[in-house]
């Protein structure tokens, strides 16, 4: 009896230690635990930094949003406007200039609102056309159909009073700056004769 109990109180013994041995290891587990929270920490970390990345891609954005924006030249293009002979308003009837004696008087094509700064082109037809035709002729020499009709008779004589005569680019299109160095026929106010002289549109007499 005295073995077995002494058995007895071994085994119990044991059986305490195995126990304890138990608790220690679930300790140490906790600890463990522990040390995966602070890993979680670093999780968090790494949240901030994709945070702050996608900060920086937003003003990466803003900026190429800022550059599309002041992309101008497109507009400074379209912004500058150039005048054209096609904005001048055509001529569309005659009217007579008298010399400052009242002696004489030219023919000149001029617009509605009596500008002699106007337009004639190929196609035009009436007055206008025929008192153009009739200054190239007389005072220009140049042969030229006299019928009221800017054909392109009319154009290649234009053109060549323009080269030749007058010192412009031969466009054959009559324009305010053909107009006032065109040569025009003075006319008689008493006869309605021509005179055999001709004068530009700013001159006032023979």
């Amino acid at each position: 009896m005295g073995d077995a109990g002494a058995i007895g109180g071994w085994i119990l013994a044991a059986a305490i230690v195995t126990v304890l041995a138990g608790g220690a290891s679930a300790a140490g587990g906790s600890g463990s635990s522990t040390g995966s929270t602070g890993s979680g920490g670093s999780t968090g970390a790494g949240r901030s930094t994709s945070t702050a990345s996608r900060g920086s891609g937003t003003g990466g954005s803003a900026t190429g949003k800022g550059t599309t924006v002041k992309g101008t030249t497109g507009k400074g293009t379209t912004g500058t406007s150039t005048t054209t002979t096609s904005s001048v308003a055509s001529c569309t009837r005659a009217s007579r200039r008298l010399s400052v004696d009242r002696g004489h008087y030219k023919i000149l094509p001029v617009a509605a609102d009596g500008s002699p700064d106007c337009r004639l082109t190929l196609g035009d037809r009436g007055r206008a056309v025929t008192v153009l035709q009739q200054a190239l002729l007389m005072c220009s020499n140049r042969a030229v159909r006299v019928d009221g009709t800017f054909s392109q008779d009319t154009r290649g004589a234009l053109s060549r009073d323009q080269l030749r005569q007058l010192g412009l680019t031969p466009t054959g299109v009559y324009d305010p700056t053909t107009a006032r160095v065109v040569a025009w026929p003075w006319y008689d106010s008493t006869t309605g004769k021509f005179t055999g002289r001709c004068g530009q549109v700013a001159d006032q007499s023979l």
